[in-house]
């Protein structure tokens, strides 16, 4: 690939355990150095944030983190984003539902928000669930991409409807956004901009991208800013600066014009492509094996 044509971002991020005494928050900015890795996988940006009342939340949003991260560079080259997202998340999911089956009180356990942006091409691919958040700041005006998955009972009363390791099923967000040269994406806890109003997360981006600051530096002002506001959580930002988007290849257009859809998990009976699924042999987050018949 051309170096003109390559993927360039500065992304960092920062988070702190407040003035709580542990820091259940999780954050990672991973940019592959591999060029082929950047350039069919792209640049992963997120945030966990481990739910308070859960015993494990902490863990719960490290292995969120951690297990995104490493399985997300080992699918196949030939999966799209979507389907890689939707496929680990929900395998983490399920480690982290049986995990909590060792508390006997719903709701505690494993249990955290997920929120992720992978960067491939000229496109933002969000992965979300709970009320972490991702914004978009482009020609300086703040974007809200997310939407928080929250059940408000009073002015002073909320609770997560949606978490990672709530239920058995996942039901994730999932949204694709075009990105231009000169973007930030932002990922926050609601430490962050729980504290913080859209217009204070605003002019924060705008005097950090005019004092040119890196993406690291970018992200401790935001968590230092929610501190000055009187934030009591754990307080995280992600910042990625995108420099210049990476063209799409001829062999990425090929691809996305000629890729078939994935068939959903198949069961005894259903019939595909001219076979008979018979059983089940074997599955996993990303792959299944069945024995079937040739009709």
């Amino acid at each position: 690939m051309d170096a003109s044509q390559a993927l360039n971002v500065d992304g960092g991020f920062y988070t702190t355990a407040g003035i709580k005494p542990i820091n259940e928050d999780a954050a990672n900015v991973c940019i592959p150095e591999n060029e082929h890795d950047l350039s069919t996988k792209g640049i992963c940006a997120l945030v966990a944030d481990g739910v308070s009342t859960a015993e494990a939340g902490r863990e719960a949003s490290e292995t969120s983190v951690r297990q995104f991260i490493n399985d997300y560079y080992d699918t196949p080259d030939t999966w799209s984003v979507s389907h890689c997202g939707e496929k680990i998340l929900s395998g983490i999911n399920l480690k982290l539902y049986r995990l909590s089956h060792d508390f006997k009180v719903d709701g505690k356990g494993y249990l955290c928000t997920f929120s992720a942006a992978v960067i491939k091409s000229t496109t933002a691919h969000l992965f979300h669930v709970g009320d972490s958040r991702i914004y978009l700041y482009r020609d300086q005006q703040l974007t809200q991409l997310t939407h928080d998955h929250t059940v408000v009972l009073s002015a002073t009363q909320e609770y997560l409807s949606r978490a990672m390791g709530m239920d058995n099923r996942l039901n994730i967000d999932y949204k694709k956004v075009p990105l231009k040269n000169g973007d930030t994406l932002m990922c926050s806890s609601d430490g962050v901009h729980g504290f913080l109003s859209h217009e204070q997360i605003e002019n924060c981006l705008k005097q950090s991208q005019e004092n040119g600051d890196s993406a690291t530096v970018t992200s401790k002002i935001l968590c230092d800013e929610a501190t000055k506001s009187g934030s009591d959580d754990n307080i995280s930002a992600v910042v990625v600066n995108i420099h210049q988007l990476q063209m799409e290849s001829i062999d990425d257009f090929n691809s996305r014009l000629t890729r078939l859809p994935f068939p959903p998990a198949l069961s005894a009976g259903y019939k595909i492509d001219g076979f008979e699924v018979i059983s089940e042999i074997y599955a996993s987050a990303r792959s299944q094996l069945y024995k079937v018949k040739d009709t």
